[in-house]
C-alpha cells in the first residue's frame, strides 16, 4: 500500500498512521481506483498525507477532499466514470 511506505520513517503516530490510512481507504474507494500500485494511488496517499498534515483529522473529511480534487468533469458536464447521461446518447 503506497500510504504506508510513503509513512515509513515518518514522525507520525500510530493513530495519525490509523486516521490516514482510512481515508486513503476511503479515497480510492470514492474513485474506484483498484490498483493500489498504479501512480494515481500514489498521488492519492500523497495528497491524504498532505490534507492530514494541514491539520484535518477525520478521515471521511480527508476522503471525500481528495476524491473531489481528483474527479475530473469533462467540458460536456458529463462526470468521468459515471453512468452514461441519456441526454448524451446518440
Amino acid at each position: 500500500m503506497p500510504i504506508l511506505r510513503l509513512l515509513q520513517g515518518s514522525p507520525y503516530g500510530p493513530h495519525d498512521i490509523e486516521v490516514m490510512t482510512k481515508a486513503y481507504a476511503e479515497a480510492l474507494r470514492l474513485l474506484n481506483v483498484w490498483d493500489r500500485s498504479s501512480p494515481v494511488a500514489e498521488s492519492i496517499a500523497r495528497r491524504t498525507i498532505a490534507l492530514f498534515s494541514s491539520g484535518e483529522a477525520d478521515p471521511s473529511v480527508i476522503a471525500r477532499a481528495v476524491a473531489k480534487e481528483f474527479t475530473l468533469v469533462p467540458s460536456c458536464g458529463a462526470p468521468v466514470g459515471g453512468r452514461f447521461n441519456s441526454a448524451f446518447a446518440r
